[in-house]
């Protein structure tokens, strides 16, 4: 019985690394953009994509913001 549960451990780890695909490989890029697929056609996104989504919002707001303060400032000096 535990030969049976260690040969099935060994079967399950060798199949998953032979599915994992190097980035470097031709394949990477197959396996990135099915992996981009899988997640975008997800209806639940992963939590880091909904906190840098909100952080690049927050950031690009702010950028905008110090842009309209630094035109009003030359509208007000001229």
């Amino acid at each position: 019985m535990f030969s049976t549960i260690i040969q099935t451990g060994a079967a399950i780890k060798a199949a998953t690394e032979a599915s994992s695909v190097n980035a470097l490989s031709l394949g990477g890029k197959d396996f990135l953009s099915a992996r981009a697929v899988e997640v975008t056609g997800s209806p639940v996104l992963p939590l880091e994509v909904v906190i840098v989504m909100i952080g690049a919002l927050l950031v690009s707001g702010f950028a905008l913001l110090l842009r309209e303060t630094r035109i009003e400032r030359r509208k007000f000096k001229s």
